[in-house]
């Protein structure tokens, strides 16, 4: 409908064999909502969809192209033979989501990913047309933009063995320089902080999941987590919170939950740092090409070996941290304004961090993913 703000999407997914993980819905290339199957929004056999939450007024809630659904009878018996979130192999999941819409071409792409990691899709474009005009246009009103800043770092772990020395100073230095440069692109700036003993899992999904609620799409959010980081067999990152391997099934955000809760902010630009230290085999490329490829959000990441943590570049932070002060100061910046962007930055950062690990005598490297299509402002650098 002309001027339509939203839609809810109801489609289904059907297991054919090789079981279900994560089922993504994409937005113009970003990731727009994440379930699993045993986090699923509605299950066949579970009775029709509630109709306390309809549609917006003119939503066409079946997308063209979509598997069609069949809606159970509501006294029909779920499958007793399923634990909870489970389903048999060609029982359907119906699923609903809700997304903003923008006038014009509006692409949507699903994404429903097999317990191997491989996944299948669809895709349709939603056409929004713009309201009938009567008269003179009226003068547009620019909505406020606010930049959201999430700074998480962990140094103190609950084996000493694991301490780190420069994570927290590395997020708190970004998320200073940031919160200053950042200013002239938007209406307010807003920081929040997570560090040591505040920045278990539970604080920091709880953080994410309230940010769902305050963030709108002309916002942008910033997330830069500074600790341990593991990489699956699957080559997805899991994040390590303080707490991580202190009791059984603790083991930090992994990749999944983190996709799911970045997709719940509606913000229109995301940006994530990964400030990694690692114990193991890590490959910093495929971990920031996964998390890209499920988010289509900027990422810009790297990560150091023990013995390179703790290894400052100046003594007051690492040399990821030291390349992104140093691009936020200058070395990034284009253009009269002096502007940094995530484009601007990411390119720099990416150049400079083996260059400064060198210096030290390690083989550091960081990886950049993102492109120019979303222009996403960090901040105004000194002028030379």
């Amino acid at each position: 409908a002309p001027g339509q703000a939203r839609v809810v999407l109801r489609f289904s997914v059907t297991d054919t064999g090789a079981g279900l993980g994560a089922i993504d819905v994409f937005h113009d290339g970003r990731n727009v909502g994440r379930t699993t199957a045993t986090r699923a929004f509605r299950r066949t056999g579970h009775g029709a969809p509630s109709a306390a939450a309809p549609p917006p007024t003119g939503a066409n809630p079946l997308v063209p192209g979509l598997a069609p659904i069949a809606t159970p009878s509501p006294d029909a018996a779920p499958d007793e033979s399923l634990a909870a979130g489970e389903t048999a192999a060609d029982t359907p999941l119906v699923l609903e989501r809700e997304i903003a819409l923008v006038p014009g071409a509006n692409p949507i792409e699903i994404r429903a990913y097999n317990t191997a990691g491989l996944y299948g899709k669809m895709a349709v474009t939603l056409m929004v047309p713009d309201v009938p005009g009567d008269g003179a246009p009226a003068a547009p009103v620019e909505p406020p933009t606010r930049l959201w800043l999430v700074s998480v770092g962990v140094n103190d772990y609950a084996n000493d063995a694991n301490d780190l020395a420069f994570a927290v100073p590395d997020a708190r230095s970004v998320a200073a320089e940031i919160g200053t440069r950042a200013g002239p692109f938007y209406d307010s700036v807003e920081v929040v902080e997570l560090y040591d003993g505040d920045a278990t899992r539970p604080a920091l999904e709880a953080t994410l999941s309230d940010l769902a609620d305050d963030v709108s799409r002309e916002d942008s959010l910033i997330l830069y987590l500074a600790g341990h980081g593991l990489a699956t067999d699957q080559g997805l990152y899991q994040f390590l919170t303080p707490e991580a391997y202190t009791a059984e099934g603790e083991t930090g955000l992994d990749q999944n939950r983190l996709v799911e809760l970045l997709g719940e902010i509606r913000a229109g630009r995301k940006m994530v740092f990964l400030d990694t230290c690692h114990g193991g085999a890590f490959e910093v490329g495929t971990i920031s090409g996964n998390l890209y490829n499920e988010t289509g959000n900027f990422i810009l990441a790297a990560a150091a070996s023990q013995e390179e943590a703790l290894d400052s570049y100046d003594g007051n932070n690492g040399v990821f941290a030291h390349a992104i002060l140093s691009g936020l100061r200058g070395y990034a910046a284009v253009g009269r304004e002096r502007t940094v962007s995530a484009l601007t930055l990411g390119e720099f950062v990416r150049e400079e961090v083996s260059h400064l690990a060198a210096e030290k005598g390690h083989a550091q490297r960081a990886v950049f993913q993102g492109d120019d299509t979303n222009r996403f402002p960090l901040g105004k650098a000194d002028d030379p």
